[in-house]
């Protein structure tokens, strides 16, 4: 894998959960790591659901191997830094090695729109 192709900064972020002092269970994200990768989206689509129209594209994130990847996570991209509003969230759907080699890895991801990241349960 080629070093120029990596030019997108991203943060890879897990799920934690924290018990609090009077039992509530709270979720929050935890950074994993923050690395070089390309950010590249493949396609997108609005559709109607629930009287609101809401968008989703879907992105490759292709980054050198790291063990310990998997569909639990979620990518942190900000495509300006240093401007406020430019912050994506992705979704990680399928965790590829490409060509099981070890030397790098396609994230097949989900962006989220405006209504945030929406978590199902698993």
């Amino acid at each position: 894998m080629r070093a120029g192709r990596l030019r997108h900064r991203i943060t890879l972020q897990r799920r934690v959960e924290t018990t609090e002092l009077t039992g509530e269970v709270t979720w929050s994200w935890a950074d994993v790591a923050e690395v070089w990768a390309s950010v590249e989206p493949i396609a997108g689509r609005e559709y109607f659901a629930a009287a609101q129209v809401s968008s989703e594209v879907n992105t490759r994130i292709r980054l050198r191997y790291r063990p310990g990847l998997n569909e639990k996570l979620r990518v942190v991209f900000v495509s300006e830094p240093g401007s406020p509003g430019l912050v994506h969230y992705y979704d990680v759907l399928s965790v590829i090695n490409w060509q099981e080699r070890d030397r790098e890895v396609h994230l097949m991801c989900r962006q989220r729109g405006a209504e945030g990241f929406a978590y199902d349960g698993s």
